[in-house]
């Protein structure tokens, strides 16, 4: 809200992710995390290494694990992307 209103950019990225994913580059995955950043948190920028989900993602991310692959994560074929769950103390 705070950038919102001192930047004038009320379209961005990271308030629901991409207008249209299915005109991106296949190399790209589209991931939204919504189920682990805090509702309502002013300081949720650090969510990525707070959150445990997020920072597993991340790490199997940066593993080389296949998108489809990372069991944290349930794919929503209609919108072309990914959403976070959270595990049921599942490894990846």
């Amino acid at each position: 809200m705070i950038s919102n209103a001192t930047k004038g950019n009320p379209d961005r990225l990271g308030a629901g992710g991409p207008r249209n994913s299915r005109i991106l580059p296949d190399k790209v995955t589209v991931v939204n995390t919504e189920p682990a950043v805090p509702t309502g948190d002013f300081i949720s920028h650090n969510y990525y290494f707070t959150d445990e989900t997020v920072r597993k993602d991340v790490i199997a991310v940066l593993n080389g694990t296949e998108p489809q692959d990372i069991k944290l994560r349930e794919y929503q074929p209609e919108l072309r992307t990914y959403r976070l769950k959270k595990p049921d103390h599942q490894s990846l």
